[in-house]
């Protein structure tokens, strides 16, 4: 005798308890809330009072070395926090250690770090492109009331610009390449030709315009209708 079939409602159940896991507080961090592209902490973490969040570090740093940054978080619920700290271009380079680590180079909290008297900051590095420009530091601080539950908690989020300089240049982006196939421009116009017998030059014999092969062609034509005309006078 066949089984009857079992309800649907326990399965759905568990798939709706599944999807709404990430919801929860997560103590070992995660990435892709720094506010770069427009989310943070806040669209799980909720309810609590929002943290102040200064992130300091140098605005302007030579191409290609490393430097540090720091995140204070002040406030809020105040009991444990993290962070989310992200970079908008891709050849710099995040770093960090101690209860900081990195995820496709964006830092996050290892583990939920206590605050002390209110205050919690996180130190983290920055290696900085290899050409001239401008690139941008985002960065998320959560305080939380350490309950496990996203509510009650808040977060603050905040951005920096650093100028790198000493590096290379990005090509002009006004010049587009030259079509495939296309020859090389003319290295240059050659210089007009010069007649040889032009009024007032030399000519290639090395005589003046009034003498040479063309006077004594003359000449001789001369002569030859003087005989030519003698003789049909006889």
């Amino acid at each position: 005798m066949r089984a009857p079939p079992l309800p649907l409602w326990p399965g759905v159940l568990l798939a709706t308890l599944g999807l709404a896991a990430p919801a929860l507080a997560l103590p070992e961090g995660i990435t892709g809330y720094s506010g770069k592209d427009g989310r943070f902490c806040n669209e799980c973490h909720r309810g609590g009072t929002t943290p102040t969040v200064v992130l300091t570090g140098p605005t302007t740093v030579t191409a290609g070395t490393t430097n540090t940054y720091v995140l204070t978080i002040t406030g809020g619920a105040a009991e444990v926090g993290g962070l989310n700290a992200a970079v908008d271009v891709p050849d710099a380079i995040m770093g960090a250690s101690g209860e900081l680590r990195v995820r496709a180079n964006e830092v996050t909290h290892s583990d939920e770090v206590d605050f002390e008297n209110g205050v919690l900051a996180f130190a983290f590095t920055v290696q900085a492109p290899p050409r001239n420009g401008e690139f941008r530091i985002f960065a998320a601080g959560n305080s939380t009331n350490d309950d496990g539950d996203p509510t009650g908690d808040r977060a603050g989020a905040t951005a920096l610009t650093v100028t790198v300089t000493g590096g290379i240049d990005a090509p002009d982006a006004g010049q587009p390449p030259p079509d495939p196939g296309t020859p090389p421009p003319d290295p240059g116009t050659p210089p007009p030709a010069v007649d040889p017998l032009a009024p007032g030059d030399e000519p290639t014999g090395g005589c003046s315009a009034t003498g040479g092969p063309a006077l004594l062609l003359l000449s001789l034509l001369t002569l030859l209708g003087g005989a030519w005309r003698r003789r049909r006078a006889r």
